[in-house]
């Protein structure tokens, strides 16, 4: 096999993280000779105190030494949940195991003094299943921490091995507003050819800005299965697959696909 290609001389990149999020990255591929454009199609905000689901999930945090399990499903859920968290528990209560969706969770949950268990390859649900200390959970309560919405997946499943399972949820995604045009007016004048979506939700936001049209005119990076499959559902023909979200796995992947096309 072919070394991977480090330069990425002539690639245009559009990256569609949350504002916070994308500036690690752009960093990455400019230095490898890419132009990257960050037009964030998602945005991340606490909830509101008029939030219904607000007052539930501060009353879980409140009780949280009543759970034998908590599960942060992303960094975004860290960045939230952990500071919010903080607020009623200056010091954590003992006897918890935590869990992050994977091992860029797992560091963000570092910055709090919290050790997760994480898979070290896949960064789903799926992986973090295959945990030994998920395996055995027959009437053990388990806190998912996450923003309002999502995969139900894994509260599913961990309810089939008998867990208790409630969800804190403490953010919310919104579409940006953005003028009308504008994403396609910017990805034909940059002559954007490739596109970074991390989520289901982000290539909707994309099609909602953009158009299914411009999305299908471009490669398209996604970060696992479920989420390639959701592009070529929406017609999508150039789809590239990272092993998963990370900056690392996703310029992996871009490089990979520059020596493909060498």
């Amino acid at each position: 096999m072919p070394a991977t290609v480090q330069n990425l001389q002539g690639q245009k990149i559009l990256i569609t993280r949350p504002e916070q999020q994308g500036g690690n990255i752009v960093k990455k591929l400019s230095q490898l000779g890419a132009s990257v454009i960050h037009y964030p199609v998602l945005e991340l905000q606490p909830l509101t105190a008029e939030h219904t689901q607000r007052q539930r999930s501060k009353q879980l945090l409140l009780n949280l030494d009543h759970y034998h399990h908590v599960i942060f499903i992303s960094s975004n859920a860290v960045h939230f949940g952990a500071q919010w968290m903080q607020e009623f528990w200056p010091q954590w209560p003992v006897g918890i195991q935590w869990h992050a969706i994977g091992v860029a969770t797992a560091q963000a949950m570092l910055h709090y003094d919290l050790d997760a268990n994480a898979p070290t390859i896949a960064m789903n649900s799926e992986a973090l299943l295959q945990l030994m200390d998920l395996q055995h959970i027959n009437q053990q309560k388990v806190l998912i921490v996450r923003g309002v919405g999502g995969r139900e997946h894994l509260a599913e499943q961990l309810r089939s091995k008998g867990a208790l399972v409630d969800y804190a949820e403490c953010y919310q995604r919104q579409l940006p507003h953005r003028p009308k045009g504008e994403l396609a007016a910017i990805i034909e004048a940059q002559q954007i050819s490739t596109l970074c979506v991390n989520s289901g939700e982000s290539l909707d936001n994309f099609i909602q800005l953009a158009g299914a049209d411009v999305l299908r005119s471009l490669n398209v990076l996604v970060p696992g299965q479920r989420v390639a499959d959701l592009a070529r559902v929406a017609g999508c023909r150039h789809i590239i697959v990272a092993d998963n979200a990370s900056d690392d796995a996703c310029v992996v992947a871009l490089q990979q696909y520059a020596q493909h096309q060498r």
